[in-house]
């Protein structure tokens, strides 16, 4: 292969190859640094292929017919279905699980990094189909128990992730992915997307990386630091609100004429919540600005 190409595999089960096509190769690899993915040589059963149209005559039968004779990849020709993001386009199949990307010439860095974001989309929804949460929180982990603290926006989640003292190690302020294994579940961290939008100081997010879900925390501002044991019922409520302040942004259906789509990834959302809810304590943290919330979360870990 000599285009750039990249793995993301978040499980054994859960991979994907990244391929860039037609000058779309410094794009990917700036995406690709920011997820800390490895490069690869190997094209896997499940592709997503980025092309740059930076030439309105460039037709989706001139990239099929690019991937087929540069790889040796037969895609189908024809019904593939398409979700226009205006930056950017998705063309999907239904027979086959390989994505095609198409980028809008990025007229400036915002938008550059609107589409990474948006690029994540069809990768929300197969996390979804397999049992998996994006949810609005932030992750760290203590001597290898991993914990999120889940808030909306403007809430505290940075603040309580900067923090964190030593040996305390934050993974991201803003967007964890729960993924669901055999023997539990796992915790992923994400890009804080924001913080590229608005020309923030940004990191870089090992998304491959997992920590052991051990604890889930739902964060409040308060008067004095404490936690509080949640109900399951109240706990899956606040896991589903934070996964839909996540992903609502993302499961806009690629069929315009599909009204049950979105309905039937909510009941996906909620079904996932309660079974995490289920198997991992939760808990309400109420946290000062100048306050010790750590030793309050560290009592329940033990």
């Amino acid at each position: 292969m000599n285009n750039t190409a990249y793995q993301m595999q978040l499980s054994p089960s859960f991979q994907y190859t990244l391929i860039a096509c037609n000058g779309a190769s410094p794009w990917l690899r700036e995406f690709s640094h920011i997820l800390q993915l490895s490069e690869t040589q190997t094209i896997s059963q499940n592709n997503i292929w980025y092309w740059i149209q930076n030439n309105k005559d460039d037709s989706f039968e001139k990239i099929l017919c690019f991937i087929q004779n540069e790889y040796d990849q037969r895609l189908p020709m024809n019904n593939w279905e398409l979700k226009d993001f205006r930056c950017l386009k998705f063309y999907m199949h239904p027979e086959v699980s390989d994505l095609i990307c198409v980028l809008n010439e990025p007229v400036n860095e915002a938008i550059k990094y609107i589409q990474m974001y948006r690029s994540l989309q069809p990768i929300y929804k197969q996390l979804l189909c397999t049992g998996c949460l994006p949810v609005h929180a932030a992750c760290a982990q203590l001597n290898g128990k991993g914990i999120i603290i889940a808030a909306p926006g403007n809430t505290g989640k940075s603040t309580c992730s900067r923090r964190f003292p030593k040996p305390w190690k934050s993974l991201c302020d803003d967007e964890t992915l729960i993924m669901r294994h055999s023997n539990g579940f796992s915790l992923h961290p994400f890009p804080t997307w924001s913080d590229y939008f608005e020309q923030r100081t940004p990191s870089v997010f090992p998304v491959e990386e997992s920590i052991t879900c051990t604890t889930l925390f739902f964060l409040e501002q308060g008067m004095k630091d404490q936690v509080a044991l949640l109900p399951k019922s109240e706990a899956t409520v606040r896991l589903c609100e934070s996964a839909k302040q996540m992903c609502s942004g993302r499961l806009r259906s690629h069929k315009k004429d599909d009204a049950n789509y979105t309905k039937m990834m909510y009941t996906q959302i909620f079904n996932t919540a309660c079974a995490i809810t289920k198997n991992i304590p939760s808990y309400q943290l109420q946290a000062t600005k100048d306050g010790k919330f750590w030793e309050h979360i560290e009592q329940v870990l033990r």
